[in-house]
């Protein structure tokens, strides 16, 4: 993608990742994620380096497995906890504030994955 011009950014999750994985399966998790795309396109219109060269409204993100909620989830997907995922063990509906700079997502995967995570 970036030989073709688009700008690349693969984030790797504070504790949710190949070296710490503490949150996995949690709320926190399901609910920081998504927090850590806007934070990563912040980034990208804030710094200098690609001043002009970002262009509002033309975000896309692509995710998949977890990913792919995220993905979802960052566009203002209506969400829900496994039961494991939650202190009582019940599903619980995450609230996220999509990010209206996202214009397309593209979730591979997570519905074979995830199927309880769709809400609607």
């Amino acid at each position: 993608m970036a030989r073709n011009g688009f700008i690349v950014g693969m984030p790797e999750h504070p504790f949710n990742d190949r070296n710490n994985n503490s949150l996995e399966g949690t709320i926190q998790n399901l609910t920081y994620r998504p927090r850590h795309i806007r934070m990563i396109i912040d980034w990208f219109f804030e710094n200098k380096m690609f001043e002009g060269k970002v262009k509002p409204n033309a975000v896309s993100i692509i995710g998949h497995s977890l990913g792919g909620y995220t993905a979802l989830a960052a566009t203002g997907g209506l969400l829900t906890s496994f039961p494991h995922e939650t202190p009582d063990g019940q599903p619980q509906l995450i609230e996220i504030a999509s990010d209206p700079r996202i214009q397309s997502n593209h979730p591979t995967g997570i519905c074979s994955d995830f199927p309880s995570l769709i809400h609607n």
